[in-house]
C-alpha cells in the first residue's frame, strides 16, 4: 500500500516537473514572435530618434545584407522587414514568393520547393 501511494506521489510530481519544464522552454514560433516584438520597438525607437542604442544597431545589422547598423541601413530595410514579420502567415508567404521571384524556389500549388543553401543569404 505504501508503494502504491509513493508511485502516485511520484507520478503527480512528474506531471508538475513536466509543467515547469514547459513553462521554461520556448514554444514553436517563439523566435518569430520575438522578432515581431523587436520590430515594434525598433519602429518606436526610430520615430523617437533613439537610433544609437545597442539594440537598435544590432536589430538593424541583423536585417542588413551588408551587416550595416546605421539609420540609413534601417531606413533601407524596414519595408522588407515589415513585409516579412507580419502577425499572420502572409509574411512568410511574401518571403517565399520573393524567393520564387528571384529564382531561389519554385511554387508547386501551396508548397514551395527551395533551391537555396542558406536562408539568410537568400533573404538578401
Amino acid at each position: 500500500m505504501l508503494q502504491a501511494w509513493y508511485d502516485q506521489q511520484k507520478e503527480a510530481f512528474s506531471g508538475l516537473q513536466k509543467f515547469q519544464t514547459a513553462q521554461s522552454t520556448a514554444n514553436e514560433g517563439a523566435d518569430y514572435e520575438t522578432m515581431q516584438g523587436y520590430l515594434k520597438t525598433q519602429q518606436e525607437n526610430r520615430t523617437k530618434g533613439l537610433t544609437g542604442t545597442d539594440e537598435f544597431r544590432a536589430y538593424t545589422e541583423y536585417f542588413d545584407r551588408w551587416g550595416l547598423d546605421t539609420v540609413a541601413a534601417w531606413d533601407r530595410n524596414k519595408e522588407k522587414v515589415q513585409r516579412y514579420l507580419t502577425e499572420d502567415f502572409s509574411g512568410m508567404r511574401h518571403f517565399f514568393d520573393d524567393l520564387v521571384t528571384n529564382g531561389l524556389a519554385e511554387k508547386n500549388g501551396d508548397a514551395y520547393n527551395l533551391d537555396i543553401e542558406n536562408v539568410k543569404d537568400a533573404a538578401e
